[in-house]
């Protein structure tokens, strides 16, 4: 009975110290208040990072149109992919292209050719933000060097704006 108060009390209340006393403590409430602080802290993470991701990816399109533009000219600007299991095409016009789509066309067949450090930068940005994004996006966290490499990504990129 005790046991079923604490975690009735838990529901209701919630705060932070008391789960992480439950999640800290071997007991009957451990594993769920260690999945319940899990999905509060991806629930923040989401909440803080996910719109910041999206005003990026708008930023570096921007800074990369050109490049993009003439990278995707022979498909009138479109990036092109077929399913593999049904032949259907799919085509995503360069404002509709994610980080991982822009960080994939520079990597494999006919990758793209970066011309200044900005683009180098932009394009080495829009890796660092894919990665750790797709991490938020399948309820994984982030691995701490990928938010490393994330922040160091930004600086360079921040750095070689302002040289312009």
């Amino acid at each position: 009975l005790l046991a079923c108060l604490t975690w009735h009390f838990w529901r209701l209340c919630g705060h932070y110290p008391y789960l992480w006393h439950l999640a800290s403590h071997a007991g009957p409430h451990q594993k769920r208040a260690e999945q319940e602080l899990n999905r509060r802290t991806w629930c923040a993470q989401l909440f803080s990072l996910m719109p910041w991701f999206e005003q990026l990816r708008h930023q570096l399109i921007a800074q990369l149109n050109p490049l993009l533009s003439a990278h995707l000219e022979s498909t009138n600007g479109f990036k092109v992919r077929l399913n593999p299991y049904n032949g259907r095409e799919y085509r995503t016009p360069i404002d509709d292209l994610e980080c991982n789509d822009i960080a994939s066309m520079a990597r494999g067949d006919n990758p793209i050719r970066p011309q200044t450090p900005v683009e180098h930068a932009a394009l080495d940005l829009c890796g660092c933000v894919g990665r750790v994004r797709n991490e938020i996006a399948h309820m994984r966290p982030p691995i701490l060097q990928e938010i490393r490499d994330l922040i160091s990504s930004l600086h360079v990129y921040r750095a070689a704006l302002s040289r312009l």
